[in-house]
């Protein structure tokens, strides 16, 4: 029987959601799920890291606040505002740990949801221990609450952190399939593929229209980020596939790292992660590789990449003529290895290809051409771009990432997003 390995921790909305997803994913492949909970504080502390939520500046704490409204609404989950947002859950998860965990009860899982749906639906107190003893009672799991938190719940879960970490887990949800550690809810149809199904892909709630209709796609973008090249990849295809709607494509080159250091973050994020963090990452970026079909992708010997330059010369470059010339550019530094900073290799890149090197390369060197660089960096930060790749349909709320073109795509069909309605009224 194919198993699925759930670590889950009552405090992160993104756990609910997957609690909510997870049956019904392990149904449709015929598996079983262990749920296994966790204590985040706990991945934290040994990961030395913290809540994204904690340690990010404004810019991105808006935007992941706004992705979690999107992931609500588009899976149809209900959430409220628990009683405290700094509530203390560690009793509950020491409950739920001391729980039978076989195939012959179902009090986990039951209780899970209970505790889900009281913290995030209901903001009951769930650090009473009267509330935890009615719960307990309610799902035929008649046991002195107390005692058994007591006696068996704070080593258990403890335990059940311990195996969490050690098969790579950072935070929460986490998944494990065949050996294989996935995390968060947009990975589960990556969860799902590794369970046999070859058709799982991101969640997508609208077709193209049968009426024709025009939307702009805005894609803010440095070739210095891999997710950013992996993201230049699927744009064509993205097009192609929701005709016959009328997408007019603005790419808008950005530096990056001027972004970064103006909102207060690291200029090399991944030099600020978690080994398990940066581990999972990196094969991350091959499990997409992998779904999207990329071939070659490796990381280049001289990350981080210098990129003002070619960002330069594509600003340089005939609009007719940019999406070439960005391919070409992000194949020589995320497949061949280039470096695309040296002024030389770039003139041997575009010589290669074709181009008037020299006069690329003059006219990326003219004041007009950087000043309209500084220019699109600052656009970025004013709509509130907190990383690239970065996109926005007609103008709309920022949505960041390469794994989040399935929402882009219902955008660009019509989709109403929730976040920009809410922002409508206010």
């Amino acid at each position: 029987m194919k198993e699925i390995t759930f670590y889950y921790d009552i405090v992160c909305p993104f756990a609910y959601v997957a609690s909510r997803l997870i049956e019904r994913l392990a149904e449709r492949n015929a598996a079983t799920i262990r749920w296994i909970p966790v204590l985040l504080g706990g991945l934290y502390k040994e990961n030395h890291s913290q809540s994204p939520m904690l340690t990010s500046g404004d810019a991105k704490k808006k935007v992941m606040s706004e992705d979690m409204k999107r992931l609500f609404s588009r899976y149809n989950v209900t959430i409220n505002a628990p009683i405290s947002p700094t509530m203390n859950c560690l009793s509950a998860m020491r409950l739920l740990a001391a729980t039978p965990d076989s195939s012959t009860t179902n009090i986990r899982q039951e209780l899970s949801h209970a505790f889900f749906s009281s913290h995030w639906v209901e903001s009951k107190d769930i650090t009473s221990s009267d509330v935890l003893q009615t719960m307990s009672n309610a799902v035929g799991w008649n046991v002195d609450v107390e005692k058994i938190i007591e006696q068996r719940g704070k080593t258990l879960l403890w335990e059940n952190t311990k195996e969490a970490l050690d098969n790579g887990a950072f935070g929460v949800p986490s998944f494990l399939v065949n050996e294989k550690l996935f995390w968060g809810v947009d990975s589960m149809h990556f969860v799902e593929k590794e369970l046999g199904n070859v058709n799982a892909a991101p969640l997508r709630l609208v077709q193209p229209p049968s009426s024709q209709h025009s939307a702009t796609l805005t894609i803010y973008y440095d070739l210095s980020s891999p997710w950013s090249f992996i993201g230049s990849t699927q744009i064509a295809n993205l097009i192609s596939s929701l005709k016959p709607v009328n997408i007019k494509v603005e790419y808008v080159p950005i530096v990056v790292g001027s972004l970064f250091k103006q909102i207060g973050t690291p200029v090399v994020p991944m030099r600020h992660l978690s080994p398990a963090k940066l581990a999972y990452l990196t094969k991350s970026l091959h499990d997409w590789c992998d779904y999207h079909g990329i071939t070659g992708f490796r990381f280049p010997s001289n990350f981080p990449l210098r990129t003002v330059l070619p960002m330069r010369v594509l600003l340089a470059s005939d609009d007719s003529d940019r999406e070439r010339l960005l391919a070409i550019l992000y194949k020589a530094a995320w497949v061949d290895d280039k470096n695309i900073g040296d002024e030389e290799i770039v003139r041997e890149i575009l010589q290669s290809a074709g181009y008037d090197a020299d006069e690329l390369l003059n006219k990326a060197h003219r004041q007009d051409i950087k000043d309209q660089l500084r220019a699109n960096t600052d656009r970025a930060i004013s709509v509130g771009v907190c990383g690239v790749p970065s996109y926005q349909v007609d103008g709309g709320a920022v949505i960041w990432g390469q794994d989040r073109l399935n929402i882009v795509a219902d955008l660009l069909c019509g989709w109403k997003d929730p976040v920009q309605q809410c922002n409508s009224k206010l």
